[in-house]
């Protein structure tokens, strides 16, 4: 199966090339190319496999519609993403994108985990085609702690996504599925400690799923109504910042 590739269109601007370099740490192929014509024969080419197409949001086209339909068709995939990379702009910018055909942000700044979250997003295909979700989850770098009951020490993760349902949580190390933990997330409005069952692991070497990082997926057990609607609030402002 081919390296899924991200197309970076650019004019040699250095946060282009910084954000090539941080794709490729994701363990994806980034292809940088300067103009749209310089793009074509990239997505003509099955070979590159490239399933999203990042843009600055200046891009010196005197039709960015236009200009992005075209690259679609050279790619001969319908639902072909394109994103925008840069300072988030104001609404009407924004909506001057989105009716152009750009439908995701990388707005500055983004880690690892967000920019794998919208990477992923962008490279799922359109959304009615996705698999439906319970809930609605958004990406995060938080530190948590957790606990097996039986255990004394604590564990530090990272968050990578969250829902009002459970987390999935980057570590190297995660418990073996099935496991009941408990974890602290530090955020206000909810239970200090939260109890958990691992549903999924993805490990290095034996990865599930290639676009998550190693880690697990956990489900809460017994969150209060209070606590998901909390959680329900927190997703949706995170969202909104991921969205044109």
């Amino acid at each position: 199966m081919p390296q899924r590739t991200v197309l970076l269109m650019d004019v040699g601007a250095e946060p282009m090339a910084i954000l090539a370099a941080r794709v490729q740490r994701l363990g994806l192929r980034a292809v940088r190319v300067k103009t749209p014509e310089e793009a074509i024969p990239v997505l003509s080419d099955r070979r590159h496999a490239v399933g999203a197409v990042v843009v600055p949001p200046d891009l010196p086209v005197p039709d960015l519609g236009g200009t992005l339909t075209a690259l679609r068709t050279a790619s001969g995939r319908e639902h072909l993403a394109f994103l925008v990379a840069g300072t988030r702009m104001a609404a009407g910018e924004r909506s001057r994108l989105a009716r152009a055909g750009v439908t995701l942000p990388l707005w500055e700044p983004i880690n690892a985990h967000p920019l794998r979250f919208q990477l992923n997003r962008a490279m799922a295909g359109p959304i009615p085609a996705r698999r439906e979700r319970g809930t609605r989850r958004a990406p995060s770098s938080h530190e948590v702690k957790m606990k097996a009951p039986r255990r004394m020490r604590r564990k530090e993760a990272r968050l990578y996504t969250f829902s009002s349902r459970g987390v999935f949580l980057a570590t190297p190390a995660p418990f073996l599925r099935g496991s009941r933990l408990e974890i602290e997330m530090g955020i206000p409005g909810l239970p200090r400690r939260i109890a958990g069952q691992v549903a999924m692991t993805n490990v290095a070497g034996n990865l599930l799923r290639s676009g998550l990082p190693p880690g697990m997926g956990i489900a809460f057990q017994g969150l209060g109504s209070d606590a998901e609607a909390r959680l329900e609030m927190l997703v949706e402002k995170v969202l909104r910042r991921l969205e044109l």
